[in-house]
């Protein structure tokens, strides 16, 4: 790595179980959006940002992962791959892969969400060296994972995140996409498992906050959850 690289992280290894039977013989990240997969624009978007090394994390249905991205050979950026042993949340997927993490820097993406091209999120998000996340605006911000900011000088400020209160309410809500220093990575040994039984990332976010760390909101305008039947419905529609 060169001084000044940026890594990413893109989670993948999820069951997709609003998705079966589809996910049975298909990893999430491997749908296709148009003529190319949710995996392929998320790496052809890092590289566009200039990011030249990326890290999959992958568990289910690893080996189809894996046979795609050596496909690819000779397309940046360049790929390490980390496993996730224990199937718990999207902070033990992070943490899977902080060994290979040797930016100070990087970006975290879950694979399962679709921004089409012109938002280019991963450069808004690395603009400058400070803690991103992307946030979408919804109608019902219930059925995510709802960020609550404060408006200071035109910028929204994460002040904390309540996790899918089922409340049918508009809102900003987690789109999945984080630009992060290496001092955050302790956070996520520091987790205990939610409600849901799982080590969220969310939450290490939320402690980071809390720990008197600032994270800047970037609204994504276009952004879909590709969760289930109607997400992939509604990603190509978006696309188109």
């Amino acid at each position: 790595m060169k001084p000044g690289d940026t890594q990413a992280v893109l989670l993948c290894a999820g069951f997709g179980k609003r998705l079966m039977p589809l996910t049975e013989t298909v990893p999430k990240p491997l749908i296709k959006v148009g003529e190319k997969t949710l995996l392929d624009w998320h790496l052809d978007a890092l590289a566009e940002s200039g990011v030249r090394s990326a890290v999959l994390v992958v568990g289910h249905l690893e080996e189809i992962i894996r046979k795609h991205v050596a496909a690819r050979e000779g397309r940046a950026p360049e790929i390490q791959f980390a496993r996730q042993e224990r199937m718990i949340g999207t902070g033990e997927g992070l943490r899977s892969a902080a060994p290979l993490i040797r930016t100070d820097w990087f970006y975290v993406g879950y694979a399962d969400v679709f921004m089409p091209p012109g938002e280019h999120i991963w450069s808004r998000l690395g603009e400058s060296r400070l803690s991103r996340m992307a946030g979408a605006r919804v109608g019902n911000g219930g059925l995510y994972g709802r960020l609550i900011v404060q408006e200071i000088r035109g910028k929204l400020r994460l002040t904390s995140i309540v996790e899918k209160d089922g409340q049918p309410t508009p809102g900003i809500v987690n789109a999945g996409a984080y630009f992060l220093p290496r001092e955050f990575l302790p956070e996520l040994d520091r987790l205990t498992r939610s409600s849901r039984g799982e080590l969220e990332l969310t939450d290490a976010i939320a402690a980071f906050v809390q720990r008197g760390n600032e994270v800047e909101v970037i609204i994504a305008n276009d952004w879909v959850d590709v969760g289930d039947a109607e997400g992939i419905r509604r990603a190509n529609q978006l696309l188109r």
